[in-house]
């Protein structure tokens, strides 16, 4: 069997690895960032619940600083069953595995910190009626757009954290950074913070064949999930849908506002995302970003949020 080994703050965990199994890539830098910042600290008196676990890298490691108690839950038997393995070849005995879809096998409601790395590829390789079989890759798709995990963390941890008790997850804007802060919103009532944003280069052999799905949903939704960068480091994005119909989407005002151009008749003509009426964009500008396109690598952005479950607002007799 194939192990890897973590380490931190000089805690060192050994882990099993598996080809159905998602290798804790990501959540180092979760673990890191939120180590160097304070957000695992006085873990002793917490029950965690690391939500879509995989390898359990995020919940081992946390067991390892001395956490009350830990619950893992994924949605893979194999993946639960593999950090169960790693648990014990640690030493870890405060360290519980559990099969969940979503939240639907988790018990308790008064979890002190939900942590959660979720996946974010939309389905590709997946056998959506058959979902219990997949490949490597397909265990990393999350629904049609990527989002079904996060969607579930975001709408029902609460429910399952006490009062004060916290939600730490990552996010991409690969999920669509704007519908991520709608739920926020909507779920957690202001009381949300993004503490960390980092950007990162798309890897080609495992990402290459998501691209296109991603720009087809920006292109409907206007948020920028992937993207590539001029020379002043502004991002856009060339895309073709399978008519033949070519659009670009570019970014302006720190990337609140973006605009979608579409070539009509030899122009490029701005058809969402603004209220004024642009003119189009000039030949020399489009040369130099075609230009640019074929040189840039692709991006994405990937973020870590807090969340904190408040007492309920008292109700009005």
């Amino acid at each position: 069997m194939d192990t890897q080994t973590v380490c931190l703050d000089g805690k060192t965990i050994t882990l099993r690895q598996h080809p159905e199994v998602w290798p804790p890539l990501s959540a180092r830098e979760m673990l890191q960032v939120c180590h160097a910042k304070g957000y695992l600290n006085n873990l002793q008196n917490d029950r965690v619940l690391d939500f879509a676990a995989g390898s359990g890298v995020l919940g081992l490691m946390l067991s390892r600083w001395g956490a009350r108690s830990v619950t893992l839950t994924d949605y893979c038997p194999m993946a639960v069953a593999l950090a169960m393995q790693s648990a014990e070849d640690n030493g870890l005995d405060d360290v519980t595995g559990i099969h969940s879809d979503h939240f639907d096998a988790v018990s308790r409601q008064d979890y002190d910190l939900i942590i959660s790395n979720p996946p974010v590829q939309p389905w590709l390789y997946t056998d959506v009626e058959n979902q219990l079989k997949r490949d490597q890759a397909a265990w990393n798709e999350a629904g049609a757009d990527g989002r079904l995990v996060l969607d579930s963390v975001l709408r029902e941890a609460m429910d399952y954290l006490k009062v004060g008790g916290r939600l730490i997850t990552s996010t991409s804007s690969r999920h669509g950074d704007r519908q991520t802060q709608v739920l926020l919103d909507q779920y957690w009532s202001g009381q949300w913070r993004e503490f960390h944003r980092s950007e990162h280069k798309i890897i080609q052999d495992y990402h290459g064949p998501y691209l296109q799905t991603w720009l087809a949903m920006q292109v409907q939704d206007l948020d920028l999930r992937i993207y590539q960068k001029d020379q002043q480091g502004r991002p856009f994005a060339f895309y073709t849908d399978p008519e033949g119909e070519a659009y670009l989407l570019t970014s302006r005002g720190g990337g609140k506002s973006n605009i979608l151009w579409q070539s009509h008749a030899g122009q490029w003509q701005a058809v969402l995302g603004s209220e004024d009426e642009l003119p189009p964009l000039g030949d020399k500008d489009v040369q130099a970003l075609q230009a640019e396109a074929q040189r840039s690598p692709w991006y994405y952005q990937y973020r870590l949020i807090e969340a904190i479950k408040t007492e309920p607002l008292a109700q009005v007799a």
